[in-house]
């Protein structure tokens, strides 16, 4: 897809080269945020998982 959007701004723009080289950032920064939130969410599931054990030990020792 990303060397069809390329293709196109390169030959039906004068300012191809511009207009992919945003893409392209763009692109970067969403690749970024979805890293971020991926890493989140990891973290999260981590932490709930953690807990979940410290309970099921402390409920056992009753």
């Amino acid at each position: 897809m990303k060397r069809f959007w390329m293709m196109f701004f390169s030959t039906h723009s004068e300012r191809g080269a511009e207009t992919t080289r945003r893409i392209d950032e763009a692109l970067a920064r969403n690749e970024r945020a979805s890293n971020m939130l991926l890493s989140a969410v990891k973290e999260f599931l981590e932490e709930k998982d953690q807990r979940a054990v410290m309970l099921r030990v402390h409920t056992r020792k009753r």
